[in-house]
Order: structure tokens, then sequence, then C-alpha cells
């Protein structure tokens, strides 16, 4: 499935850009879903690219929800409780508690979810529906430790049953 392998994908934003906060492949439509990682005029930016060289082929906006510097949280799911309408799921910001479902035809948002944590990032397991989240850094107590993602408990069996 997909094309060639290519090494890179340019910034969609051009070079020196606001960066790429958060990825995701769309295997149905083949393209990678992007999060622009540094707001751009006060919105959170989400770009839907050709794999194969990186080309825009739409953009979607939400206003930057803050809680950081950029947007670092992006999955492509299909929410039960929204019939299986495929949507990005994104706080647009870092760290909140809020996730968005962005409609990926209309970018318009379809709904908000509030989970228990601000999460960091997030990704709908294909096989279960779950979805997986990591929550911000685990606090550091010795200072040789490398901090690491503290990956969460919380698999939110599709979605709305536990929130």
């Amino acid at each position: 499935m997909g094309g060639p392998d290519i090494t890179t994908i340019p910034d969609p934003g051009a070079f020196n850009g606001p960066g790429i906060g958060a990825l995701d492949y769309d295997s149905e439509e083949n393209v990678l879903w992007a999060a622009v990682y540094q707001p751009i005029n006060g919105e959170s930016l989400f770009y839907k690219l050709d794999p194969s060289d990186g080309s825009i082929l739409k953009t979607c906006s939400l206003p930057f929800q803050g809680g950081g510097v950029g947007n670092d949280t992006l999955a492509v799911a299909r929410p039960a409780d929204l019939g299986g309408t495929k949507v990005l799921l994104t706080d647009a910001g870092e760290v909140l508690s809020t996730l968005f479902a962005i409609d990926i035809t209309t970018c318009s948002v379809l709904k908000s979810y509030n989970l228990p944590v601000g999460v960091t990032g997030i990704d709908e397991d294909d096989n279960t529906g779950d979805l997986i989240v990591t929550n911000h850094w685990c606090p550091v107590k010795n200072p040789t430790i490398v901090k690491k993602p503290n990956i969460l408990a919380v698999f939110l069996r599709k979605y709305a049953a536990t929130i």
C-alpha cells in the first residue's frame, strides 16, 4: 500500500516554518494528517498531505487552545458515538483535557470530549476502537533519569462509553 518511500516530507509551513507537532496516517485514503505545532495567527492548523511528496491536499483549522507552545495531539478516528464518522481528534494545544472531533470533510467541530487528564498524544487502536492517550511527562526525581512519556492506563472504550 502507498507509494515509494521518501526520506523526508517537507514542513508544510515552509522552511523554518511552525513545524509538525503530530502525524497520523489514514490508510483508507492513503494520506497523512499533520497537526502544525506552533499556531499561525492564533489557529491550530491541520494539513491533509500526500505521503508521496508532502503536498498539501486540504487544510483545516481550529482556534489554538493554549496549554503550551503548540499542538502535539492528533489522531484519525471513528468514534462510535458519531456513528463511525471519520474525524480528526485533537486538543489543539498541549496537555489539555478536551478533545475536539473535527469532521475531515467540512473541517467543522462535531463534538468535544472531556477527558480525566490532559494529554500530549493520542491514537485509536484500529482493532478495538479504544482511544490510547499519553499524559504529560513523568516527574523526574533523579536528574540522571531521562524523562519518558507516562503511558496512561486510560483506554477509553469507544470514547464516550467511559467519559
